[in-house]
Order: C-alpha cells, then sequence, then structure tokens
C-alpha cells in the first residue's frame, strides 16, 4: 500500500470545492515533459481535466496566461473553470481522450493537417504575444526536463544512458533556430 500524498488529498479536495461534489475521484489522465501531472474526474455528468503544477517547480501562471490567449483567438484551448496560482492547481475542460496520430491515416492526412496548419497560422497572426518570452535556443534548452527528455547528449556531448534511438533533437532545434533568426 502506497503512501497518502498531501497533494494529491489537496488536488482532490481543490476539485470537489469546484465542483461541488464531495465523491469526486481523480484518474491519471496524462503528463507532459514538464513537472505537470493532469488527472480526469468526473461530476454531474461531465468529464473535467485537473493540473498539478507544483508551483516550487513550475508557475501555472504563464500556463494561464497562454490558455487565455489562445482562447481569445478563437482556438480550441481548454476553458478553465477554476484555478488556485499559489497552489498549483487549475480545474478546466476535458478535451477529450482522442489523439491525433491515431486518427492519422491517408483518408485523413489533408482534413487534419489542414486544420493543424490553419490553427498555427491563426496563432501565428492573430495571438497577443505582448510580454511573453522569446522562444530561443536559450529558452529551448534551458529546460531541464525538455533536455533530460528529449536530447540525446549530455551537456559535455556523450550520450544520456537509455536514450531512444532516433534522429538528434540538436538538427531540429538548429533548423528552428535558423527559422526563428529570418523572421
Amino acid at each position: 500500500m502506497s503512501a497518502p500524498d498531501p497533494r494529491l488529498d489537496a488536488l482532490r479536495r481543490f476539485a470537489a470545492r469546484h465542483l461541488a461534489d464531495d465523491l469526486v475521484q481523480l484518474l491519471p489522465a496524462s503528463a507532459d515533459a514538464s513537472f505537470r501531472r493532469y488527472w480526469r474526474v468526473h461530476s454531474g455528468g461531465r468529464s473535467y481535466v485537473l493540473m498539478n503544477s507544483p508551483p516550487d517547480k513550475e508557475d501555472a501562471g504563464p500556463w494561464l496566461d497562454v490558455a487565455r490567449r489562445l482562447s481569445a483567438t478563437g482556438l480550441n484551448a481548454p476553458e478553465v473553470f477554476a484555478a488556485d496560482r499559489d497552489a498549483g492547481f487549475i480545474l478546466m475542460a476535458d478535451l477529450g481522450t482522442r489523439l491525433y496520430l491515431p486518427e492519422l491515416h491517408e483518408a485523413s492526412v489533408d482534413a487534419l493537417y489542414g486544420d493543424a496548419l490553419a490553427a498555427l497560422a491563426r496563432m501565428q497572426v492573430h495571438a497577443d504575444t505582448d510580454g511573453l518570452p522569446d522562444y530561443d535556443h536559450a529558452r529551448l534548452f534551458g529546460a531541464t526536463v525538455f533536455e533530460e527528455s528529449l536530447h540525446p547528449y549530455t551537456a559535455d556531448g556523450f550520450p544520456r544512458a537509455n536514450h531512444g534511438a532516433g534522429g538528434s533533437i540538436l538538427d531540429i532545434d538548429r533548423q528552428a533556430a535558423s527559422t526563428m533568426a529570418r523572421q
């Protein structure tokens, strides 16, 4: 039996309070390449997602800011129903469990890529970027979680132990940096 997790208990209480449902149960939804963790909760016939972003590791404020900016452009960003930035808890709409990749096949590729490219173009043209930091090489590779999870080499040039096979993210980074410099 695992030890109780006080942070998870606090997250459950946060959800129960904002959904007015003391019987909510948290189900793992996903994780991303950060310290954030996501939980799915069902209440009143609806599904919601809870974000747990430990404030000592990652401020939820920038996430909330970008979500607001994306929503303002009409892009499909999760609606935020409740947030406690100090605790790092966010209750948001559940965008579903269907992933893009399994839906991608010969008959759907044009429509799905068309939708994705249209969303990127809308974001690039209409999203308010005032006050956002530049997304450059230092920002990309300054993220330790990103570097450890995706970058195949240590700072001194040695391959990371247990890193998956595949091409180097360095090639992608160089190409992205070159593209950003031309814009």
